[in-house]
């Protein structure tokens, strides 16, 4: 690079050179010495920026939601493939919702218990859902959605096609109260596409006592705000008994015909 003087030699006595002469003067005698920023012009780039997150933040989020909901479909079809090879050991019945607790028969356990149990999913159950973990609870594995952290599962299975023998759901058949439970092989639903098998779950608002482990057509009728839970942008992503998971939202639920006889959604039968 030419330092002043040799610039200076350069220029000689020609057109420009008073010219030249008064900016090296007004800069002090140096010829490259550009000024700081202005305060006004340190806001306006900090405005610009702040301008740039706000417009950018969203789609972030966005994205990050996106994740989040993708990582819930592949735990869905972990749960399927489980669930479909309890399936091949078991007569083709379809997963039991529970059972009892053979140190303590008013106590249940539940789907998920049994999964860890009977080793079709690794791990042990109690080391991922128990109360000493608290509600802030992140362990859980497979069970575990990202938009869900609490001390149970993310996850419950459908009791009006799970409710075998063993099962406490199994007292409650048509002839008797609302929780109109079956249970099924899995040859034995007709269109298995369109029958709910597993779905996104939360406790009922309020009610931090209740299980997050079963679904049925009752409890998405009396209580909105249980489960199915529409968590991942007003939908709720489900595993169906064929073993595609899709998502829904509330209005994607076919509408309730007979609660005992057409509901195929929840209980394989009707229209």
């Amino acid at each position: 690079m030419r330092n002043g003087k040799e610039i200076r030699k350069y220029i000689g006595n020609g057109p420009c050179a008073g010219h030249f002469r008064e900016r090296v003067k007004s800069a002090g005698g140096g010829v490259l010495n550009p000024r700081g920023f202005t305060l006004i012009e340190l806001l306006v780039v900090i405005a610009i920026i702040a301008i740039l997150a706000a417009m950018l933040l969203p789609a972030l989020n966005q994205a990050r939601a996106r994740g989040r909901a993708a990582k819930c479909v592949a735990n869905l079809k972990q749960i399927g493939v489980a669930v479909m090879n309890y399936s091949s050991d078991y007569d083709d019945y379809l997963m039991l919702a529970g059972v009892p607790d053979p140190n303590n028969p008013a106590a249940v356990y539940p789907w998920v218990q049994l999964l860890f149990e009977l080793s079709y999913v690794p791990g042990k159950y109690h080391l991922n859902f128990n109360s000493t973990l608290g509600p802030n609870n992140s362990h859980g594995g497979i069970f575990r959605c990202n938009e869900h952290i609490d001390q149970q599962a993310s996850y419950a299975i459908n009791t009006g096609i799970t409710a075998g023998p063993p099962s406490h759901f199994y007292q409650y058949l048509p002839s008797g109260g609302n929780y109109v439970c079956y249970y099924y092989k899995a040859g034995q639903i007709k269109r298995p596409s369109v029958c709910l098998y597993v779905t996104d779950s939360e406790r009922a608002l309020g009610l931090l006592s209740n299980p997050t482990f079963w679904s049925n057509r009752k409890d998405f009728r009396d209580n909105q705000n249980a489960v199915p839970a529409f968590r991942h942008s007003q939908a709720a992503n489900m595993l169906m008994v064929d073993g595609h998971v899709g998502q829904f939202r509330r209005a994607d639920i076919p509408p309730l015909v007979d609660i005992r006889t057409n509901d195929y959604f929840y209980i394989a039968r009707g229209d």
